[in-house]
């Protein structure tokens, strides 16, 4: 079996690796991300000193420059299914690489290393909202309009000037997609609706070593009820 690394390959049975996955578990339990990693050991061999220097230097290059993929591989060229990607991910493929010291006769007839690789793919399928928040006021009751007035003489005097009034709502709040801006959620009283007073805006996302992410959605609506006794929820994500 032998690694290859990018276009690089190591060569055969000089490599020994490890493997670990696990999910990333974002505010209001949405698993977003998941990560998985290769950490490797190995030993770079030369038949001289002039050709172990080369196969130093071409370990150092390949570790140097972004890869598409990076995994173990059977004899016959097939892939095993420890085997990274660049595909889906939003940083691509991770590398963190070293020399190292394994009492192996380093520099004599050859030279350790380890390296850790690292994607990290978004899940498919999975609601990336992080955060999500809504208002719903209610003004009024529906009730009576009471009129007071002041006389010249005496206590003011108050009177029902109308037997049913309207009821005004308002439906407000925002919303963070990780990786995409979230829709609005549809308004409660659409028929009701106050159209000209719709209000729809979207914050910057953040950058995060290139990727951008977290992106703020807030929407407003305002509605004017003729009757009825409503007691709307806000919407919940």
């Amino acid at each position: 079996m032998f690694y290859r690394h990018g276009s690089y390959r190591h060569d055969d049975n000089t490599v020994l690796l490890s493997t670990h996955s696990w999910n990333y578990e974002y505010i209001r339990g949405n698993r977003a991300v998941r990560v998985e990693t290769i950490a490797m050991n190995g030993f770079v061999k030369g038949s001289s000193q002039s050709s172990l220097n080369n196969k130093i230097k071409q370990v150092q290059n390949a570790y140097r420059l972004p890869a598409q993929s990076s995994g173990l591989y059977h004899d016959n060229g097939s892939a095993t299914p420890h085997l990274l990607t660049a595909d889906g991910t939003f940083r691509g493929i991770e590398t963190s690489f070293q020399w190292t010291n394994s009492n192996n006769a380093e520099y004599a007839t050859g030279r350790s290393f380890a390296a850790t690789m690292t994607v990290r793919k978004v899940l498919q399928g999975v609601d990336d909202i992080v955060q999500f928040s809504e208002t719903v006021t209610v003004r009024g009751t529906g009730g009576p309009r009471r009129h007071t007035g002041v006389l010249q003489q005496g206590n003011p005097r108050r009177q029902i000037i109308a037997q049913k009034t309207p009821i005004f709502i308002t439906q407000a709040g925002n919303a963070i997609g990780r990786f995409s801006a979230p829709a609005p959620p549809a308004p409660l009283y659409p028929s009701d609706e106050d159209y000209e007073q719709r209000t729809n805006s979207a914050t910057s996302p953040n950058r995060d070593s290139g990727i951008f992410q977290d992106y703020g959605v807030n929407w407003s609506y305002s509605f004017t009820l003729l009757g009825g006794d409503p007691k709307p929820q806000p919407n919940q994500r």
